[in-house]
Formats: structure tokens, sequence, C-alpha cells
């Protein structure tokens, strides 16, 4: 163990994170900053008024008041570096109709067959012949053509100002894209055709990030060059460039099931197989005059040159940037704690963006490092075998075991899944990922040589072949994946620090940090008998917002029916993008699926009453849920009209009902009237126009609706 003495570093940055994440929340704590700064204030002048004689007892203080400065410092420095508050912000300048925007390429645009998506700087805005300087970020997305093809990084386009809010979620506990772009500090889009936008070369920006681009589009065409193509490419491109735009979805969920996906995302693995790898070739000369220096000088080149390939992706650089300074503290022999070296890269990271730790990339990174710094050696040391091989297994599976230790937590709160043989599947995953990522930078620099590249180029595609079938074989074992994993934050929390309280247990043997590790199993578990309880108490009719399709759901404590098209079933990935983590909230693991079609399908006695569960029953197109009535109208009325209407509390009107709502109204009495997600606007005005005193609600316009019932 350490004492705080040997992580100055550490206990700085603790205060600022604080400050920084406050900083980021700062609509909901915004009474803090009047709050702090009187209690700084009060703390000074207690110090200034302490008596020389007695300053011994007030030296608590000082430690006290450097915290709070520096969590003040964490606060104020995010906000100044939100450019949302900046009086030049792009949105805070009033643009003409007719204006020009001007903004810089900031990455490599993600072009797809209809769209391409640009991130941009906003550098100006022009009115008339007037010229604003301007900060801020935007989306663009733009329609596909020739053009799309030629943006590179650090380009100018000049385009129409057709700005929008960058949408909320659409649907009960959907991933929140606002959110997640607004760390990112965007908060705009546009949604530009080809004749609304033009490319402006830019030979005056930055020329690194140019190289960067021009050198990960060479090694791209490398491998088609050399003939490895298919799944053997796109897995090539994601493990050695972080490329993962051609891996279709099937290949995806192989690695993911198997879990090996971490080898597809280039981040700290990645980086860390290239600094072991120079470590190890120039070991040689440590031990000689000026060796650490020079072993560090092609460590930070190896490093860099790396980040330079995968186009100086955030990941890359945050993993670079770590190894840098452990290299820099081994060979400068600065005698300091990991831990230390560990707070002081990310100090320097949060300078730079302190958004940064807002990125799940980030949060997993530095746990997984922490995770194998102080657990493999308790998990190795478990096994002592003289057998090589067998050892050299053992190792891996303890690297792999105290990664997966600390960052599952965070796994399951953010991706609601398990890979049940991660341990089985890294055997093979990382010992591939070290020959084939050095493998794969080694056949670059040698491309000019043909004939000895493509010799290296055969065994690169044969190792990604046999990868890939390895992975698709851990996917086929039997519960390969564990799936809608509820986990909360609260439960996240609980969990690292029962993982504290085991670590210091085992350092200071003391069994209060026994006991307390064993109060937070306890509040977890009563958590989840509460959530159990909860659950049992679940009674909800929603209609999602799902564009052209229709989607309504009805949850009855653990019952889960959802009514939706076919094609929509069959497009399963983009229906649960949407829902999945609304049944995943609400504690629901498998959904019974009744078809659209199928309910206003005449003479089928299957489709004439169907009990679902005490109080939730459907016969044809009505719905009877908990004492409500629901009339789902998704076919032609019969001309045959009642005696008098009859009632329903929701009337749900799909794209498919026919809309004579002189019928309708011989038919229906009703409360409310929902457009669900498949009716156009266009549809939807249309209608709306004559039924203008009916309460509507339009699910494509103001997002999903839901009721208790």
């Amino acid at each position: 163990m350490f004492t705080k003495a040997q992580v100055p570093m550490l206990r700085l940055l603790l205060p600022f994170v604080t400050g920084v994440v406050l900083a980021i929340y700062a609509n909901y704590f915004s009474w803090f900053l009047p709050a702090l700064s009187l209690l700084l204030i009060t703390g000074f002048l207690i110090l200034l008024r302490v008596n020389s004689t007695n300053a011994f007892k007030y030296n608590f203080l000082n430690g006290v008041l450097i915290h709070l400065l520096l969590f003040l410092f964490g606060y104020l420095y995010t906000l100044n570096r939100t450019s949302f508050n900046n009086s030049n912000y792009f949105t805070k300048i009033e643009i003409h109709k007719h204006g020009v925007v001007i903004g810089e390429v900031l990455e490599s645009p993600v072009v797809r067959s209809h769209s391409t998506k640009v991130i941009l700087d906003v550098k100006g805005v022009r009115n008339a012949s007037e010229w604003s300087s301007t900060t801020g970020k935007m989306i663009l997305y733009l329609k596909t053509d020739s053009f799309c093809h030629k943006i590179q990084a650090g380009d100018l386009l000049s385009f129409l100002p057709k700005f929008e809010d960058v949408p909320a979620p659409k649907n009960p506990n959907e991933f929140d894209f606002r959110q997640y772009m607004s760390f990112h500090l965007i908060q705009k889009q546009a949604f530009l055709k080809s004749d609304e936008w033009i490319l402006i070369k830019n030979t005056r920006s930055n020329l690194l990030t140019r190289y960067a681009g021009s050198l990960r589009k060479k090694l791209i065409s490398m491998f088609s060059e050399f003939k490895i193509e298919g799944k053997q490419l796109a897995v090539a491109l994601a493990l050695v460039l972080g490329y993962k735009d051609e891996i279709d979805a099937q290949l995806k969920r192989s690695y993911s099931s198997s879990g090996a996906m971490h080898v597809l995302a280039v981040s700290g693995l990645h980086v860390g197989i290239i600094f072991l790898i120079v470590s190890k070739l120039f070991f040689f000369i440590e031990n000689k005059k000026y060796g650490k220096f020079i072993q560090l000088f092609f460590l930070l080149l190896a490093l860099w040159f790396y980040a330079l390939l995968t186009g100086l992706s955030p990941s890359v650089l945050r993993a670079a940037t770590m190894f840098s300074f452990m290299a820099i503290a081994k060979a400068t022999h600065r005698n300091t704690n990991f831990f230390n070296t560990l707070a002081s890269s990310a100090f320097f990271l949060l300078l730079i963006n302190p958004f940064i730790i807002m990125e799940v990339g980030f949060q997993l990174s530095y746990l997984a490092v922490i995770g194998i710094v102080v657990f493999y050696p308790w998990i190795y040391s478990i096994l002592k075998i003289k057998n090589k091989i067998i050892d050299y297994v053992w190792s891996i599976t303890s690297v792999s075991l105290s990664a997966q230790l600390v960052t599952f937590p965070l796994s399951l709160l953010y991706f609601h899944q398990f890979p049940t043989y991660f341990l089985f599947s890294n055997l093979v995953v990382i010992p591939m990922a070290l020959l084939i990522l050095p493998a794969s930078i080694l056949l670059f620099l040698i491309s000019p040589f043909k004939y000895i590249a493509s010799y290296l180029a055969m065994g690169i595609n044969r190792l990604l072949i046999i990868l890939n079938q390895f992975v698709e074989y851990v996917e086929s074992f039997p519960n390969a994946l564990i799936q809608n994993i509820s986990f909360s934050v609260f439960e996240t929390w609980m969990l690292y620090l029962f993982l504290f309280f085991i670590i210091c247990f085992g350092w200071y043997k003391r069994y209060g940090y026994f006991f307390s590790a064993l109060c937070c199993i306890i509040l977890s578990l009563g958590y989840r008998a509460h959530l159990s309880n909860t659950y049992k108490n679940n009674s909800k009719f929603i209609v999602y917002n799902i564009p052209a399709y229709s989607a309504i759901n009805l949850i009855q404590n653990t019952n889960n029916v959802l009514i939706t098209d076919l094609e929509l079933h069959k497009n399963r990935e983009k229906m649960l993008f949407h829902i999945q983590n609304n049944w995943i909230k609400h504690g629901l693991e498998n959904e019974r699926v009744l078809y659209l079609s199928s309910l206003s399908k005449q003479h089928q006695l299957s489709n004439l009453y169907k009990t679902l569960g005490a109080g939730l029953y459907i016969k044809g197109n009505f719905i009877g849920f908990n004492g409500k009535r629901i009339y789902i109208h998704n076919s032609e009325l019969s001309k045959v009209f009642p005696d008098k209407p009859v009632f329903v509390d929701y009337l749900v009107i799909t794209a498919k009902g026919k809309m004579d709502f002189n019928h309708l109204r011989k038919y229906f009495s009703f409360n409310k009237i929902i457009f669900d997600s498949s009716v156009s606007f266009r549809k939807a005005e249309y209608i709306k126009e004559k039924i203008s005193n009916e309460d509507i609600h339009e699910v494509q316009k103001h997002g999903y609706f839901m009721v208790e019932v």
C-alpha cells in the first residue's frame, strides 16, 4: 500500500475532478458557487485570526482550504471551457435567413450511403457583407455525394444556417444523444442537401491533423492492396485503426458475445502492446549511459507515431498520454508511486479537455489499468506454475480477471450485458492482437517492398481468419452473453465501495473495512429488493416513437406485451435501440409480440379473444387494460354502425387506419386520440384540421405517449 505523501497528485486530482463534474451538471447545482466562495472567505479569515502559537491546532484547515481551492478551480475552469457560455457562441449571434456560416472540419467525416456526418468548429458567420467571428461546435449531416469523399480534417465548409437543436430522447429511458453531444460541447445540428454547402480546401490548417488523416487513408488502402478483404479487412481496420464502420452487425455481435469487443476499440490495450514491444526491443541499452533516454525517445516516437496512424483519435491520444507519463517517470528515475503517475496523466488530460471525464472510454481505460496494477499481483500469486506455457496462460488469465473485476460494474451500468466466456476468449484474442497489431504496422513500413510485404500480408490475413472463426465459435456456446441486466448508478457505487473496502482489508487487515464491505452488499441487496417490489406494481400503456413504425407496449407487473409491425420486429436491432433500455429499467426480460396485421384479420379463432394476464385482454383491435379501453385503428372500419358510439379511453391511429372521421365518430366516443409514429406529419396535420377540438397526442411531434393505468 502507499502513504498519502507518495501520491500528492492523486490527492490534488480528487477535489479537482469533483469540481469538474459539478460544473458539467452546473444547472442542477447553481447554488454551490456562492456557498463555496463564502466558505473559502470564512476559512481564510479564520486562518488570519489564529494566534501563531496555536497554529498547529488548525493545520488541518490548510489542507481543507487547498482542497476547496482545487475544487473551485475545477468548477470555474470547466465553466470557462464551456463554449455555450461565451458571448460569441455562434447561436448567440443573429444570422439572417440568407446568411452564410463557415466552419472547420475537426475530424475525418463518417461517410455512409445516404448521409455523411461531419463535426465542425464554427469559425464565423456572415450577414450581408459583414463577418462576425464565432466559437462553438456542431454536427452537419450532408447528403452523400462525390464531394463528401473529398472532405478531410482541417478543411473549411461554407453552408446555409439551417440550425436545429440536437433532439432530446423521444422514448422513455432511451439513450440520451443530446446529453452525450453536450458533453462534447455540441448543441446544434443541421441537415444539408448537396446545393446547400461548399467545400473549401484549407491548406493552412493543422498540418499534423492532415498528415494523420493521410496516413490513415494510406493504411486503409494498403490492406485492400494486399488482398485483405471482407471480414478480415473489417477487423483489421478496427483492431489497428479503431475504424469500425466496415464491421457488419453479426460480426460485431460475435465479438461482443465472446467478450472480445475490446480489441476492436483502439485504446489502452493497443497502445500498451506498442509500449511493451518497443520496451523489449531496446532493453539491451537500458543500462548503458543515456540508455534510458534513448529508450524513452524511441518509446515516445513509437507511441505517437501509432497515434498518428489511428488519426489521432481521442481514445488513442488518451492512452498515449498515459503511457508517455509512465515512460518519462521510469526514464528520469523518479521513485514515484504508480498511482501518482496515473493521476498526473489524468490531471493533464482534464486540463486539456475537462469534459473527457464523461467519456466511457476514459473511465474504463483508467479503471482497467488500476485493476491490473492492484489485483494482478494477488491473482497471479495464487498459483505457482513452473511450466512456462501454462504460466503464460495463467498470466493472461490473471490480467483479464484483474481488468474485468474493476470494469465490470461500469460495463453493466452502461451496456447491461456480461460475456460469460471472456476468460476463455481472451486466452486467444489477446495473443492474436499481440501478433496482428505490430505485424500490420510492420506491413505498412515495408509495403514498398511488395514481394516481402505480400508474404507478411498473407500471414496477417490467416491470423484474422482464425480470430474471426474463434470468436464466432465462442459465441455459439450456450449462454455466451447474459443480456438485459438491470443495474443502477447506486448499485455501481456500492460495488466500487465494496471493492475499495476489500482492498483496504487485504492491505491493512482491519475488520472495520471488512464490515464496511458487508454493509455495501447489504445496501445493494436492500435496494434490489425495493426494485423487485416496484416491478410488481408496473402497469403502463406506452406508444413509442419509432419513425415510420407502430410500437405499442402494455406492461403489467412482469408481463410485457408489444404490439408492432412485422417489419419492425424483423429489424430487431432498430426496435431494441429505442425500446430495450425502458424494458431493462422496468425489470422486463422477455416480450410477447403481437403483430398489428393479425389484430384486424377476421375469422381467425386465435384473434377473437386473448387473455394476456389479469386485467389485460385483447379482442380484435380492442384492448382492455386495468379498466381502461383502448382501440387501435389500423384498418378500414365496417360500414355497419353500432346503435350508439362505443366508448374508448384511448384511440390509437396508425398509418394504415382509414381516415373518415364522420364514420369514426359514429363508431366511437373517446377521451384522447393518439397518432402513433407511423403517421406522417403531413397526414397528422390533415386529420387535425378536421378534429381541432379533440385532445390529441402526436407521437412523432411530441415524443412517446405513456400513462399509468
